[in-house]
């Protein structure tokens, strides 16, 4: 399967730096990168982020158009039976397994923490998606001790 550049799948607020919004990649360097790649008409020589800086409740409407689209590819034939692989940052994540099962707004229950370099795994049936997993990271054996010990408790999470 190809690798398709969505602008729809960033980290919330977009991309920042010294809290200042900025292009991201170029066109260019993202064709360098992964030459096989398809890139949307938006992604250019600025960049392909071209917004301030977004708000929570913009990142939280993006991520339903997300879903919207993955559903709509789950019903498209040219990519029944396929995978998708979407990679992403884990407030993001939230927001996007949040409008996947339905949850009323951004804040609500029930909410999502994903580690760093997790994988989770998704089949979009109609009417309801089923989450086969969540927040799988084996690949960091020896290493998540380490890590889950700097993770929020849930209380920071309100």
């Amino acid at each position: 399967m190809p690798l398709e550049m969505w602008t729809d799948v960033y980290e919330n607020k977009g991309c920042q730096m010294k809290g200042q919004a900025f292009g991201g990649t170029t066109r260019r360097e993202l064709q360098e990168r992964y030459p096989q790649a398809i890139l949307p008409e938006s992604c250019t020589e600025q960049g392909w982020y071209m917004q301030p800086i977004e708000t929570e409740a913009e990142a939280w409407e993006r991520a339903q158009r997300v879903v919207d689209h993955l559903y709509a590819m789950s019903r498209d034939p040219e990519y029944m039976g396929k995978g998708i692989a979407i990679v992403t940052h884990g407030n993001f994540m939230d927001y996007l397994f949040g409008r996947i099962v339905g949850r009323a707004g951004m804040k609500d229950a029930p909410r999502f923490l994903f580690s760093n370099t997790c994988y989770s795994r998704l089949h979009f049936k109609e009417p309801v998606p089923v989450i086969l997993y969540l927040d799988r990271n084996e690949h960091l054996a020896g290493l998540l001790s380490r890590y889950e010990s700097t993770l929020p408790d849930s209380d920071s999470l309100a």
